[in-house]
């Protein structure tokens, strides 16, 4: 394999980072130009994979590590400052917080809005890949947005998440 074949397997995750890692090593560190640019639906895909447990948060933390500071991967154009922050959290989480189902879910919302140009202060929920725009009661988002404060999530994917729970457990009992 080239050494971009090897960079693209590494972004998708097609590969165990190990094997990938000792291929590139033949290839130097150095590198004179970006071969490949990291995007978010690559971080995005990977923290999927996580959380539907296909891949242990020591894994993720060694992509991540394997990902950040390389000369030869850039980042994708106007997400470079969140995927700057999502892989050194990632790659760091002695330094920064331990990856969690949670705080997977907190990221893979902002890279989605990121990717997507939405702004942060959107009130949209994901249901079925579209966002949709749902009128909520006024004190009742306030004491959601509380429980999202103290878990450290965006309101709308921890509602977004309660609704999915809550329908699986409907689809079960029909």
């Amino acid at each position: 394999m080239t050494r971009k074949q090897l960079l693209e397997a590494l972004l998708t995750s097609e590969s165990p980072t190990d094997n990938l890692l000792s291929a590139l090593a033949e290839f130097g560190w150095d590198c004179e130009e970006e071969l490949v640019l990291l995007r978010c639906d690559h971080v995005a895909a990977v923290l999927r994979r996580f959380r539907k447990g296909g891949i242990s948060a020591q894994n993720v933390s060694g992509w991540a590590d394997a990902v950040e500071a390389r000369d030869d991967i850039g980042f994708e154009e106007g997400c470079e400052e969140i995927l700057t922050d999502v892989i050194y959290e990632l790659a760091n989480p002695e330094l920064t917080r331990s990856l969690s189902s949670e705080t997977a879910a907190e990221w893979i919302y902002h890279l989605e809005l990121q990717r997507e140009g939405i702004p942060e202060a959107s009130s949209y929920i994901h249901i079925r890949g579209k966002r949709r725009l749902i009128p909520i009661d006024e004190e009742l988002f306030g004491k959601v947005t509380e429980i999202s404060e103290s878990k450290r999530i965006p309101p709308e994917a921890l509602i977004d998440s309660w609704l999915k729970e809550k329908v699986s457990e409907a689809h079960q009992q029909v």
